[in-house]
């Protein structure tokens, strides 16, 4: 066999979330390896922020679609406004203000979390 194990993967990187359970197994295979754990580490963030990317994309959905009805002549701007402001990112932070960090949560899984808000600088 020439390759194909992982559907092709490594030719796949511009449309990585149509190949998630590609990149799982790829993870495990990486992780039962003895060497070096940073390829099967990355492997699992690049899964964790695909799907933290997918769970964002459903929040924003409502907005999409508004703003999608609105210039195509389907709705009108206040209709438009109205679901675009009802959008609220996580614990009602602005979205521009929430940090993330990857965390292991077992078995190999991560998940991206926010960071609470540091009184003080950010840096």
């Amino acid at each position: 066999m020439s390759g194909g194990s992982y559907n092709y993967l490594c030719y796949h990187s511009d449309s990585l979330s149509e190949h998630r359970a590609d990149l799982a197994s790829m993870a495990d295979r990486l992780e039962g390896l003895p060497w070096k754990p940073d390829a099967a580490v990355a492997t699992r963030r690049c899964l964790a922020l695909i799907e933290e990317a997918q769970r964002l994309a459903e929040s924003l959905s409502h907005a999409w679609h508004a703003i999608e009805w609105w210039d195509s002549g389907d709705w009108g701007e206040d209709a438009a406004r109205e679901d675009v402001e009802a959008y609220q990112p996580a614990n009602g932070q602005r979205a521009e203000d929430v940090l993330y960090r990857l965390v292991n949560v077992g078995n190999g899984v991560f998940e991206l979390r926010p960071v609470p808000a540091a009184s003080g600088d950010n840096g």
